[in-house]
Parts: structure tokens; C-alpha cells; sequence
């Protein structure tokens, strides 16, 4: 399998790869996969615009399991066709959530 075109993005709830703590992080519409610390606590990830990312395939995974981590619409997105919705990654070691933009919608599949 190749990696051509994905892009890995690392957030930790204690701040060891952000500037301060990590409590809410948006995710750019360049991101494929993002790895998840909740060591320190929950974290909260925003979706990029649901419009401009169509057919984009974002996976959340939840490294450490430490706590949940929520994945939500920005404000006046939608998820599963609920307005400003979110998913949750359990606080499960390696748990994961997948989301793709319809255009119209996010979709957790």
C-alpha cells in the first residue's frame, strides 16, 4: 500500500507537539489520518468545511485511550445530516472513527 498523498498529523492533549495544551484542534482539509493522545485528557477535533472538502477521508485514532476524543462539524456543518453534530472515538487504546465529506454532509462510516 502506498503512502503517495497521505498526510499524518499528531496531536497530543499535553502539548508535546502543539504550542500549550491541546484541548481543541481543527483539522485542515490536508489531513488523511490524525493520531490522537488523550494521556492528558479529552480532546476535541474540528472538521474542515464539509463543502470545500468533498470526497475527502479523514480517520481519527485514539493512540493511547486515555480519555475520548470527540470529532465534530464546524459551526454550520453537519454530520450524518445533523447540524454542528459530532462523533466520538472511545477512550479505547487505538480506537478509531472514520469521517468523508459528501459535499453536503460528513458521513462517519
Amino acid at each position: 500500500m502506498s503512502d503517495q498523498g497521505m498526510f499524518q498529523r499528531n496531536i497530543n492533549s499535553d502539548g508535546s507537539a502543539a504550542q500549550g495544551r491541546v484541548e481543541a484542534e481543527a483539522i485542515d482539509s490536508t489531513s488523511s489520518v490524525v493520531f490522537v493522545d488523550t494521556s492528558s485528557g479529552a480532546v476535541q477535533i474540528f472538521l474542515p468545511d464539509q463543502v470545500a472538502s468533498a470526497g475527502q477521508r479523514i480517520t481519527v485514532v485514539n493512540v493511547d485511550g486515555g480519555d475520548v476524543v470527540r470529532v465534530t462539524a464546524k459551526t454550520g456543518d453537519s454530520m450524518d445530516g445533523v447540524a454542528n453534530a459530532s462523533a466520538q472515538v472511545a477512550a479505547a487504546a487505538y480506537g478509531s472513527v472514520t469521517v468523508v465529506s459528501t459535499g453536503a454532509s460528513w458521513a462517519e462510516l
